[in-house]
C-alpha cells in the first residue's frame, strides 16, 4: 500500500515539474498571448496620432488591459506612460474620461456633468485634452466657452435661414 502512495506522489511531482517547465513566464503587467498572431499595439504613445513603433511586438507575452509597453520594453500601468508635448490650449492626460467637445461645453467649465458616478471600466488611452475652460470645436482646436457658443449660434442661425 505504501509503495502505491509513493508511486502516486512521484507521478504527481513529475507532472507538476513538467507543467512548471513548460509554463510561460511573463513579467509584471503582462500576460501570455492567446496565439502567435495576437497583434495588439500596446505601446505608450509618444505623440498625438503617432502609431506604435512596433505595431505587432514579437514575443510570447503582451501587456494586460490598462497597461502599455514603455520605451524600455517593459509593461507599465497606462496611467504611468510618460507625457508628450501637446498643442495650443492642450495638456497631456493619461486617462481622460469625459467629453470635451463644444457640444458638451458648459460655462462652469465642468466636463463630466453626470450627477451619478461612472459605473463602468474606462479604458485609459493617453492623449492631449483641452485645458480647463476650453472645449474642442469641430475643427479639433481647443477654444474658450464663448467661441463654442458662437459656433453653435452660427450653426443654428444658418439652419434657420435655409
Amino acid at each position: 500500500m505504501i509503495s502505491r502512495w509513493r508511486f502516486l506522489i512521484f507521478v504527481c511531482l513529475v507532472c507538476v515539474g513538467y507543467a512548471k517547465k513548460n509554463q510561460l513566464e511573463c513579467g509584471p503587467y503582462e500576460m501570455a498571448k492567446n496565439n502567435p498572431n495576437d497583434c495588439v499595439a500596446d505601446c505608450c504613445p509618444i505623440g498625438e496620432n503617432v502609431p506604435c513603433p512596433d505595431p505587432c511586438p514579437q514575443g510570447p507575452c503582451r501587456c494586460t488591459l490598462m497597461s502599455s509597453r514603455a520605451g524600455n520594453g517593459t509593461c507599465i500601468s497606462t496611467r504611468d506612460c510618460p507625457p508628450y508635448p501637446c498643442g495650443i490650449n492642450e495638456v497631456y492626460e493619461s486617462c481622460p474620461v469625459c467629453s470635451e467637445s463644444c457640444s458638451n461645453a458648459s460655462p462652469d467649465g465642468r466636463r463630466c456633468r453626470s450627477r451619478f458616478p461612472i459605473r463602468y471600466v474606462v479604458i485609459c488611452r493617453p492623449r492631449c485634452r483641452c485645458i480647463d475652460f476650453h472645449w474642442r470645436n469641430k475643427n479639433g482646436a481647443c477654444v474658450p466657452y464663448c467661441e463654442c457658443r458662437k459656433g453653435i449660434y452660427l450653426q443654428n442661425s444658418m439652419s434657420l435661414n435655409t
